[in-house]
């Protein structure tokens, strides 16, 4: 078996169109998620639907619109688990993001969110080095050296999204009036390179824990919420992504689409934007035709649909989110 990596680039122009049409797939429309202050919204992920692991470093990179209100606390991000209610905590009151871990506040970044534009963050815990990393809108603005100690994020609990949850009484307080989109999670500390690509690629992301898909995110409303499309958080497009190359392999019985294409960068591009592709088959037909298969699925998760070929021409192609 042959088994290449390698790194696949993408900058979309808007003169350039793709020779096949996707629009029609499942969440693949860019999206937000927006909250009516009134209506108390909020969306949540319980531990039985997706459980969240023990992350001893992780990454939460997200978009906020918040629609400001004096001295009102707003909760973007809450996460509660058998241990603490606040295990994980991003709150506002539009001057700065309040960073809790550990029913502990840690760090309080000077921002402004109260002029109702789109604004983003990445907060970083890097549990090596006991310290809280916090970018704005791709900049580095802060780090935060822990006095205390610290050991990971303990997983099983519960996620919610525009609201927190209260332990006294189990009831949804603190309700954020506004949106958040591209949210997604990762069991390690990004890089800063990483996480300037991440302001920069919009919603060409994928966290490895959580990541922002309609198919995701849509279960997980409750109270008002609403999905928003398209998206107004961000115009960029450029991402990269790291493909692995498989020769004389397909799998199969997992296709969500297939078509004619030009190029391996076309079908590439194409499983990039589509937030459940996991993986493609490509197979050339001439010198500038190739079938290209999008799957919702890997041969890590189902190594008996992973099937040799006696086409030198057939390659197999997976996605890399870690």
């Amino acid at each position: 078996m042959t088994s290449l990596f390698y790194r696949f680039v993408l900058v979309i122009g808007l003169i350039m169109k793709p020779v096949t049409t996707l629009s029609t797939i499942s969440g693949s429309e860019p999206f937000d998620l927006h909250f009516p202050k009134t209506s108390g919204g909020y969306a949540i992920l319980h531990s039985v639907d997706s459980p969240i692991p023990d992350m001893m470093s992780f990454s939460v990179c997200l978009w906020i619109k918040l629609i400001y209100t004096p001295r009102q606390t707003a909760t973007l991000l809450s996460y509660s688990n058998s241990i603490y209610e606040k295990a994980f905590l991003l709150d506002t009151q539009g001057v700065s993001i309040n960073i809790f871990m550990d029913d502990t506040a840690h760090m309080y970044p000077r921002i402004d969110l109260t002029n109702e534009k789109w604004h983003h963050a990445c907060i970083l815990w890097d549990q090596t080095l006991v310290r809280f990393t916090f970018y704005f809108e791709g900049v580095h603005h802060a780090t935060h050296q822990s006095a205390r100690k610290v050991i990971g994020l303990k997983g099983g609990g519960t996620l919610v999204i525009g609201a927190r949850k209260s332990a006294k009484n189990n009831a949804f307080i603190d309700h954020m009036d506004g949106s958040i989109s591209n949210l997604n999670i990762w069991n390690r500390y990004l890089t800063q390179d990483e996480a300037q690509k991440v302001y920069r690629s919009c919603d060409l992301n994928r966290g490895n824990v959580m990541y922002w898909c309609q198919h995701v995110i849509a279960p997980m409303i409750r109270n008002g919420a609403s999905i928003v499309s398209p998206s107004t958080a961000c115009s960029s497009l450029c991402a990269d992504a790291t493909f692995t190359r498989q020769a004389n392999f397909k799998l199969m019985g997992h296709e969500i689409t297939k078509n004619a294409v030009r190029d391996e960068f076309t079908c590439a591009s194409s499983c990039l934007r589509i937030c459940n592709c996991q993986s493609f088959n490509l197979s050339k037909r001439s010198a500038n035709q190739y079938i290209c298969e999008l799957n919702n699925a890997t041969e890590k998760q189902f190594p008996g649909d992973l099937i040799l070929t006696d086409n030198d021409d057939d390659t197999y192609h997976v996605m890399l989110t870690d």
